[in-house]
């Protein structure tokens, strides 16, 4: 753990940071009572995903530097080696990428699913500045947990079991699919308690919704780093929270 300690310790500060910004919204959309007093609230919160990034990303890299995965860039800005710069190819594709998934998203709302779950006309209207803030909780929390641990998890252990010498493309493939699905899963709980139930029609929509976006932010982390799954995620939640939200 020693040589990845100041990656670690960038991504704990940053996991507290999400957990504090993301309670705006969610308060917000819940539309309940705080479960505690605010100033505790934010505080178990954000000590809650501060430790889980620490536990999660110091298995994470373990695990990523026998897989080819990590954080390339912040890496070379942490430690002393050359230093890179992030690659404006890698830039556009993760933010154009992250805002035509985010469209795709809106639109299979709007055309499909609206059909058969009448709330999502109805999704109440957050303040702008809450939708802004999820990005820090989506795009570093989340990927924290989603990509640097569970589809680098799910990298290792078959590569170890199938892979022999080096790792063929369908290891990385598995890997993002099933942690997209995860990913997908682990929305199953929130769209319960908004939507009321898990009906059929809201199970695909969950899945497909977050799933169609880890996709790409598995892809991106596995040719360039977390660094542009990171930036891609971002852009989706600002797009979905913030932009898309206001022009539906």
């Amino acid at each position: 753990m020693k040589k990845n300690l100041r990656l670690i310790l960038f991504l704990t500060v940053m996991g507290f940071v999400g957990g504090i910004t993301v309670l705006p919204y969610q308060l917000s959309v819940m539309g309940e009572a705080p479960p505690l007093p605010l100033p505790v609230l934010y505080g178990v919160n954000g000590l809650q995903t501060a430790l889980s990034a620490f536990l999660l990303s110091s298995l994470g890299f373990m695990m990523a530097e026998k897989v080819n995965l990590g954080m390339p860039v912040l890496r070379s800005w942490l430690y002393p080696q050359p230093r890179r710069a992030f690659d404006p190819k890698g830039i556009a594709l993760s933010v154009v990428g992250g805002a035509l998934l985010s469209v795709t998203v809106v639109l299979l709302d709007q055309w499909v699913f609206s059909r058969h779950i009448p709330e999502l006309v109805q999704m109440p209207k957050v303040e702008w500045w809450k939708g802004l803030l999820t990005m820090f909780y989506g795009g570093i929390f989340e990927e924290i947990v989603m990509r640097l641990f569970f589809m680098t998890f799910l990298v290792w252990i078959l590569a170890k079991l199938f892979a022999n010498g080096g790792i063929p493309s369908a290891v990385y493939w598995t890997g993002i699919l099933l942690s997209a699905l995860l990913f997908g899963i682990g929305h199953l709980p929130l769209a319960q308690e908004f939507f009321g139930s898990l009906a059929t029609a809201v199970i695909l929509r969950t899945l497909l919704a977050n799933g169609l976006l880890a996709v790409l932010f598995g892809y991106l982390y596995w040719k360039r780093g977390l660094e542009y799954a990171i930036i891609a995620h971002m852009t989706a939640d600002v797009m979905l929270h913030v932009v898309l939200v206001r022009l539906i």
